[in-house]
């Protein structure tokens, strides 16, 4: 990421190295400004402060070792975040906030262990010793499953044993990049630290444990042998539960269910790892509702084993760091370049829909993408723009001997030019009536309006007044957002009323129609050309 085209699209992410390791058992004393470093259960060191800038919320400076000791911490203490420097010394990087989950407590310094996959535990009954048990005689079970809803996702598990422990936890991670398959992934890591926190309660040095889930992509992304890609769904999952099994003489491995089998079985009928996955799915619903909303998008610490992350404000990228940190830095300034550049008033600006564009995008060639954006941007070599940069005696229409401007094509009176759009616009037109008929009525009157045809043809019908008015609000956009994508998202989402029910979508079916008045767009502009050059007729 250091060169000037900024190319992370294959970067193979590694593990964090003893020069930029973020390690968890580093603690801030606010009161004294005093770090402390866990070495051993009953041996913390004691690091001072060095140079730079005193701490302050936004801004730590640096430390070094002191020749002092202590054998146990003082209560309240916040988790720390530093990164070692060359010379030994480290730079104190970010403070966690101190909340129950992350203090260190003279009488429970097992709290230091759990972070976010395990933040949630219910380890009532025999406190895991069962299923330390089953791990010690390679029988022991784990099933996990996970949910998402609204940008949140979240994921639970629990042993399949006579004494059940579960538990769960809400993904970190921006809301763009949450998923179903993020929360399934969360599960299993959730289900390896715990079965690794119960191996170091009951001291197990050696077992197995069986992993069950009911999603085929998650499962099939941690068995992978490959290094692990920043273009990955979740790499920084994918990378945490490899670290996590590599780092233990446990053997884990995994098992496929076929997810809600309660929706085709009797409860009777249901063997136990499909009766686990049913109280998984249920325990990680839980977790969505009772914890969803308030959990943080970002994780506060890193854990050694953890991989390189990007932090966007605190938004934490976890897919795809091209894609991603294109959409935060360009994202709102090209949808304010396009909104201005198309004259649309202030008060629509933030109501255009811009899933419509996107599935245009994707349907289109990058090369022809570049010629629409120029004839968008009124830079088109037509007439009007080589005659204003002196490189033609006239701005008219080789074809009819009008003004050529950018939007003149869809309006000129050739011969060829009329049989194109004619035919072009029926099939249009064919289309359209899979849509709303109130649309159909509205989108051929702009077709006969961009030809200056006699738009009265058009048979009107009967619409609602929310529709009237929608329609209205789109006309006052112009005629060129319509044939460019640009449409309201009250507009699309009466559409979207249209199709329910269906597996069409408003957006998706308004991009088909754009796509295709683009291909006629295009074999008008070949004509013109033909007949400028004199290739053909």
């Amino acid at each position: 990421m250091t060169t000037g085209s900024m190319r992370v699209n294959n970067i193979i992410m590694g593990r964090w190295n003893q020069d930029s390791v973020s390690l968890f058992q580093w603690f801030y004393n606010r009161s004294t400004q005093l770090l402390f470093y866990k070495e051993e259960p009953h041996k913390i060191s004691v690091w001072e402060y060095n140079e730079g800038r005193r701490n302050t919320q936004y801004s730590y400076g640096i430390y070094h070792r002191s020749s002092h000791n202590i054998c146990k911490l003082e209560k309240n203490m916040d988790i720390a975040q530093v990164l070692w420097l060359n010379d030994g010394r480290v730079q104190l990087m970010e403070v966690g906030t101190c909340n129950k989950e992350y203090t260190v407590t003279q009488d429970n310094e097992e709290l230091v262990e759990k972070y976010w996959p395990i933040k949630f535990l219910n380890m009532s009954g025999d406190e895991g010793q069962h299923f330390a048990r089953e791990i010690f005689t390679r029988e022991a079970k784990i099933v996990c499953d996970g949910s998402y809803f609204e940008g949140v996702a979240s994921s639970a598990f629990i042993t399949v044993s006579n004494y059940n422990v579960n538990g769960g936890n809400v993904l970190p991670g921006c809301k763009i990049c949450q998923s179903a398959y993020r929360g399934e992934l969360g599960g299993i890591l959730g289900a390896i630290v715990f079965t690794k926190l119960i191996c170091k309660k009951w001291n197990i040095t050696e077992g197995s444990v069986v992993i069950g889930c009911d999603c085929q992509g998650a499962l099939a992304a941690v068995r992978k042998k490959t290094r692990i890609n920043s273009q990955w769904n979740s790499y920084d999952l994918v990378s945490c539960i490899i670290h996590e099994m590599q780092s233990t003489n446990i053997t884990f491995t995994f098992r496929y269910i076929r997810g809600h089998q309660d929706n085709h079985k009797a409860a009777d009928e249901l063997d136990e790892w499909e009766q686990a996955n049913v109280q998984a799915d249920f325990l990680a619903k839980q977790m969505l509702q009772l914890h969803g909303k308030s959990e943080k998008t970002y994780i506060p610490t890193l854990k050694q084993g953890d991989m390189w992350t990007i932090c966007f404000g605190q938004d934490l990228i976890v897919c795809d760091i091209r894609k991603n940190l294109y959409k935060y830095i360009w994202e709102d300034k090209i949808k304010r370049y396009w909104i201005t550049k198309l004259h649309v008033h202030s008060s629509f600006r933030d109501h255009v829909n811009w899933e419509v564009i996107e599935s245009i995008s994707k349907g289109t060639a990058d090369y022809k993408r570049q010629r629409y954006l120029k004839v968008m941007a009124n830079i088109a070599p037509v007439g009007t723009t080589l005659y204003r940069r002196g490189e033609v005696a006239s701005a008219h229409c080789p074809l009819c001997q009008e003004e050529e401007s950018s939007s003149h094509i869809w309006a000129c009176k050739h011969e060829g030019i009329e049989y194109i759009t004619q035919r072009g616009f029926n099939e249009v037109l064919a289309m359209l009536v899979s849509g709303p008929p109130e649309f159909n009525t509205f989108f051929s009157s702009q077709l006969m309006h961009m030809r200056r045809q006699d738009i009265t043809l058009v048979q009107n019908i009967d619409m609602s007044d929310i529709w009237q008015q929608a329609l209205d609000q789109q006309k006052q956009m112009g005629i060129s957002a319509c044939m460019w994508g640009f449409y309201l998202t009250n507009v699309t989402g009466l559409g979207d009323e249209h199709f329910k029910g269906t597996r069409n979508k408003a957006s998706r079916w308004l991009a088909r129609i754009t796509l295709k008045l683009w291909s006629i767009y295009d074999e008008m502009w070949s004509h013109r050309n033909e007949v400028k050059f004199e290739k053909g007729t």
